[in-house]
């Protein structure tokens, strides 16, 4: 069997980059005897160059119209003006996604013929696309989130049709795809309930909770943690957040949260943050939490680093007091599992999902809250034992799924793929005078 994998992913795009890194190398450690593509549409878009050779090739993707307009206009003008301009040129489109979220999807005939072109029998999106289901060529899609739907009020999920396009893209892969991966057993629950309309059951989702991505190294030396130290200007004990400036990620209340704790218990630790702001929300969200920092003079207490690399964050892990992640997303989130793997006590959102994959091994605080944040950060901050709790507990619940469970997971479900995929096939109508 011929097995597309849609790698079309960038570093900065955060979890969703992780997440597809390690599904790649999760896949390759099976050793399976199907030939896989790597489905791109640059080599910047691939995640890992070094997974190409033996039964693994790749594929460059065909460029639509709307895929051109949309990469020459963030070229020339940016993200968020480029995807503005595509929302409102779409809406003038007749059965536009926008217009028709709940309705049929849309039909990519360049995208079918270029997958049947490559004799594709399946198709694996780790990475959300709407290929999944207008190539109509047999899919296997993963569903990370279902946000917008339980947090409606945050503008990245209202703004510019994204609610819609969510809509069009849930409801057309849970209508459409052999098998769904989620990460926690909240998200299949959530998938069951919002989109049980869509005929979506059971046996089709699968629960294949995240790993910590590979890059960080538990073993991390004290030479290198000196060498990002002082790369960054930073000294130990800091709070650290990597995460871009969505209005979601909470930067707001976290400042709010500083100025509690040096006013109301004395202690003033450094706030490190990173990713990035580009695009007009985000530079808002982030000017806020900066222009809010200042008024309640914290300022001096918040280093923003932008955009890590990945050599540099398991000495910031290491080095850090704890991991502070007051989001409102999840159900799951991948730096919570990466600060247990490197022994960073953990302090996050008290919100289902999250509840599920920290299992008793963190902090967990109201995000709408900025004093209660800043009572969880005093206790991890003032208590030896605390901290050592939280650093046992979160090795524990790492013990307890491993990259083993992971694989084994994986084969099945690839295995269960392919028996409903034979299926689909022999219930097909035959087409007339026996003609293909």
């Amino acid at each position: 069997m011929r097995i597309g994998i849609y790698a079309r992913v960038r570093s900065e795009q955060g979890g969703v980059f992780r997440y597809t890194v390690t599904f790649l190398e999760m896949l390759r450690a099976l050793d399976l005897e199907d030939e896989v593509v790597l489905l791109h549409r640059r080599k910047a878009d691939l995640p890992m160059s070094d997974l190409i050779g033996g039964a693994w090739s790749e594929a460059r993707l065909p460029s639509g119209l709307m895929d051109v307009l949309q990469d020459v206009g963030v070229a020339l003008v940016g993200e968020q003006l480029a995807r503005r301009v595509w929302y409102y040129a779409t809406r003038l489109r007749s059965g536009s996604v926008l217009l028709a979220p709940n309705g049929d999807p849309r039909f990519d005939g360049i995208g079918a013929r270029w997958y049947r072109d490559r004799a594709l029998d399946l198709v694996i999106y780790p990475v959300y696309s709407v290929k999944a289901f207008e190539t109509r060529v047999p899919s296997a899609v993963t569903v990370h989130d279902l946000n917008h739907r339980l947090y409606t009020e945050f503008p990245e999920i209202r703004a510019l049709g994204e609610f819609e396009r969510r809509e069009y893209y849930f409801r057309n892969a849970c209508r459409s795809a052999l098998t769904l991966f989620v990460e926690s057993e909240t998200g299949k629950e959530d998938l069951l309930d919002y989109y049980a309309d869509t005929g979506v059951d059971g046996d089709r989702i699968v629960v294949l909770p995240m790993l910590p991505a590979s890059s960080v190294n538990p073993r991390v030396s004290a030479s290198e943690r000196a060498r990002v130290s002082d790369r960054y200007g930073l000294s130990e004990d800091y709070l650290f957040y990597p995460a871009q400036f969505w209005p979601h990620k909470n930067h707001l209340r976290l400042v709010e949260a500083l100025y509690h704790l040096k006013y109301g218990a004395g202690l003033t630790p450094t706030l490190v943050l990173g990713g990035s702001y580009s695009g007009a929300l985000r530079r808002r969200t982030f000017a806020a939490a900066m222009r809010a920092a200042r008024r309640l003079g914290v300022d001096r207490q918040v280093r923003h680093l932008g955009f890590i690399p990945d050599q540099d964050m398991s000495a910031l892990y290491s080095a850090a007091a704890c991991l502070v992640m007051p989001t409102f997303f999840g159900p799951t989130n991948i730096p919570v599992l990466e600060a247990f793997a490197m022994g960073c006590p953990v302090v996050t959102s008290d919100i289902r999902g999250i509840r599920e994959q920290t299992d008793g091994a963190a902090v967990l605080v109201n995000p709408r809250d900025s004093e209660g944040i800043a009572d969880g950060l005093r206790r991890v901050l003032t208590s030896t034992d605390l901290r050592t709790g939280l650093i046992r507990r979160g090795w524990e619940v790492l013990a307890k799924y491993t990259p083993q469970d992971y694989r084994r997971i994986l084969k099945g479900a690839l295995e269960d793929t392919k028996v409903r995929l034979g299926q689909t096939r022999s219930a097909a109508p035959t087409p007339p005078n026996g003609q293909a």
